[in-house]
């Protein structure tokens, strides 16, 4: 089995390479809302579990390319630290699928992805009504790996 450097990698070269070795990979929407109200909805794929007592999740914002530095998710998260995890599922993969769409900030993934907005019990950001499996967060911690596109 031949060995890989990372170093002789490109970013997308690494990002495949992970995205396609390290499964069953969990994927995940999440809704997030800025301190003017514009909810977002975004699909993430370095997500996981962490542990249950406190129940825990941890998500990664990737760093994206010099002109957009910072997703909406990572800017909403840094004005209101509150996020919704939805577990996608055959029945949502479309959604998430649409969701990937870059759109302007403040332009809100719900309205073009099929997705039905309603309110959560104990966050400010919407939960979405076609997920089986919703959980209710509130950010512990933002912590930087790396500040260089495909970091996080």
């Amino acid at each position: 089995m031949p060995t890989l450097d990372p170093a002789d990698l490109s970013e997308r070269q690494i990002y495949n390479f992970m995205m396609s070795s390290i499964l069953p990979r969990p994927i995940s929407l999440i809704s997030t809302v800025s301190h003017e109200g514009n909810t977002n909805l975004a699909p993430f794929s370095y997500f996981m579990g962490v542990c249950s007592i406190p129940m825990t999740v941890m998500f990664c914002p990737k760093v994206g390319p010099l002109e957009r530095v910072k997703n909406d998710t990572l800017l909403n998260l840094e004005q209101v630290p509150e996020f919704v995890v939805h577990v996608v599922n055959t029945g949502n993969v479309e959604t998430a699928n649409m969701c990937g769409t870059a759109l302007p900030r403040g332009q809100s993934e719900f309205d073009i992805c099929n997705a039905t907005a309603i309110a959560s019990e104990r966050v400010r950001p919407p939960r979405m009504k076609e997920s089986p499996v919703a959980f209710e967060c509130t950010v512990r911690d933002i912590h930087q790996i790396s500040d260089q596109p495909g970091g996080g």
